[in-house]
């Protein structure tokens, strides 16, 4: 997948107000299979979302994960690809800006909310 490609095979419906330079809590909505609630504690939302797209096209692109851990993906990074191979629609969206201490309470609640995928 070329780079400009990777950077629009999913759709961003954040909302105003959210700032993805930030830390916060972020979803992963996956056609037909459900969501995933992810944080970004230790960086921004914006440099953990870069950090997806570069571990979804290297497992698109049959790249290892490391060169220590060449099988290294996660179930959301292949959920995700493997929804965007069946052409079913993945959207991301950062559902809200907290601080670092509260990042595992906050997670936790949208997980109870709405993250089907996070078992």
């Amino acid at each position: 997948m070329p780079a400009d490609e990777a950077e629009h095979w999913f759709e961003d419906e954040t909302p105003v107000g959210i700032d993805l330079d930030r830390p916060g809590i972020f979803e992963w909505r996956i056609e037909k299979t459900g969501t995933y609630i992810a944080t970004s504690k230790e960086t921004t939302i914006r440099k953990r979302l870069k950090n997806y797209k570069k571990r979804f096209r290297q497992l698109r692109n049959h790249e290892p994960y490391s060169s220590t851990n060449p099988d290294g993906f996660r179930k959301i990074h292949r959920q995700v690809v493997e929804a965007r191979e069946k052409g079913l629609s993945v959207v991301f969206a950062a559902i809200e800006n907290c601080s670092p201490e509260d990042v595992a309470e906050r997670r936790r609640y949208w997980i109870g909310v709405r993250g089907t995928l996070n078992v």
